[in-house]
């Protein structure tokens, strides 16, 4: 994985990415968008988007914060960044699975790759996290 995937690509990668997604989730908000082509095509009402959305909006910022603070971490928090990081890799992978499963086939469709290769991504800098936290104890 570490030859096919630079640590630059994956960071760059997840900031392009979730930015792309931030964009989406406000078009959401606004309802420039069909709410049926996310969350499983399952949300009713205007209150449900908005509640959901929001919810996406902040772990789309805190997730891009993340990984800002990833780019010139001190040594010591290589250890802290891993567990975001390995958190935002299990959430991508379940999201994966989910819309894998969605009754909407545009959200199957688009935002299962897209999940999947920020699974990957957020895959690649836990590895390297994990290597560089090893490599400070020495």
């Amino acid at each position: 994985m570490r030859k096919l995937i630079s640590v630059k690509v994956a960071v760059y990668g997840i900031l392009f990415l979730l930015s792309a997604l931030l964009i989406f989730h406000i078009l959401m908000v606004l309802r420039l968008l069909p709410a049926k082509i996310v969350w499983g095509g399952n949300l009713e009402s205007n209150r449900q988007i908005y509640s959901f959305e929001m919810v996406s909006l902040f772990l789309n910022v805190l997730m891009i914060l993340v990984i800002i603070n990833f780019i010139n971490p001190k040594k010591e928090t290589f250890k802290r960044w891993s567990v975001f990081i390995l958190i935002m890799f299990i959430y991508f992978l379940i999201n994966t699975i989910a819309n894998i499963f969605s009754v909407s086939l545009m959200e199957t469709l688009i935002f299962t790759p897209f999940s999947l290769i920020l699974a990957l991504f957020c895959l690649r800098l836990f590895l390297e996290c994990k290597d560089l936290t090893l490599r400070s104890k020495n």
